[in-house]
């Protein structure tokens, strides 16, 4: 069997509570995530998609199952897996490109050749081209705008050539004029590195857009509800989402997670709600 990418079987997550019972977030969450595919976790919030790619990340530890990325279990953080968070974990003290470099750096000081460090140099600037960067490589966190810190974030988490991009609403922060050009960028770079993604953002446009498979999470416990093929290609614009393909799969999904919450409208509730206006 190709074990190239991320498999993860029968995983579940529990917590334990002060009164020692567990409260369960995820239950039998089985899904496998080729090597290059792009998948996008949706569900309503409080549906366990970040406390899944925490468990991908090894920031957690599942109470239950496995998870392998390459055919190598994961059993805590490695280089072989780039997060990137919503709120930027850029260090303050550091410019835009030593926090870039920040991780091969690390990796430098380990009795490494000349021609390691001249490729991570090499990689490091094209990073940084790709991204749009080279104008504020001495620049400071706190001097770049939330889309710019972004792109530093990105880059630093690619930096390392992981086998694995993992990002939890990356551009939920954003206003949407700048979401709509980082939309364009990550397609840029993820056509570029070919590097495997699991996407975690409750913007199901976002999700049709950037993935090629949409995995739909349900509540209480957090579970896999349905999962859907996106069939667009790499080569897209931002001209598809006025298809009347890309519409109907957006709605399809919205109305799963809609009915995966399982809340319905009293109209008669709301009727006597009004009586005492």
């Amino acid at each position: 069997m190709n074990k190239e990418g991320v498999i993860i079987k029968s995983v579940g997550k529990s917590y334990p509570q002060r009164d020692g019972s567990h409260r369960r977030v995820l239950h039998d969450i089985d899904l496998e995530v080729a090597q290059g595919e792009r998948v996008m976790l949706v569900g309503a919030s409080g549906c366990g998609k970040s406390t899944l790619l925490r468990l991908i990340a090894g920031l957690e530890l599942p109470s239950d199952g496995t998870i392998e990325v390459d055919g190598i279990p994961v059993t805590g953080p490695g280089v072989n897996r780039g997060v990137v968070f919503q709120q930027s974990t850029l260090f303050p003290w550091l410019t835009v490109w030593q926090n870039v470099t920040f991780s091969r750096q690390l990796r430098v000081n380990m009795n490494v050749d000349d021609s390691q460090v001249a490729q991570a140099v090499y990689r490091s600037n094209a990073l940084m081209n790709i991204m749009g960067m080279d104008h504020v490589r001495d620049a400071y966190p706190n001097q770049l705008s939330g889309g710019m810190q972004q792109r530093a974030n990105i880059a630093r988490a690619l930096v390392s050539s992981p086998a694995v991009l993992l990002m939890d609403e990356p551009f939920g922060a954003l206003d949407a004029q700048t979401r709509e050009t980082m939309h364009d960028l990550v397609l840029h770079l993820f056509n570029a590195e070919m590097t495997t993604v699991i996407f975690v953002t409750h913007d199901v446009e976002e999700a049709v857009y950037l993935g090629d498979k949409v995995v739909v999470l349900g509540s209480n416990p957090g579970h896999i509800d349905s999962i859907y093929d996106i069939p667009f290609g790499h080569d897209r614009s931002h001209e598809i989402k006025f298809t009347p393909e890309f519409v109907s799969i957006r709605n399809d999904i919205l109305n799963r997670i809609r009915a995966t919450t399982g809340v319905r409208t009293n109209q008669d509730a709301l009727r006597k709600m009004t009586e005492f206006r």
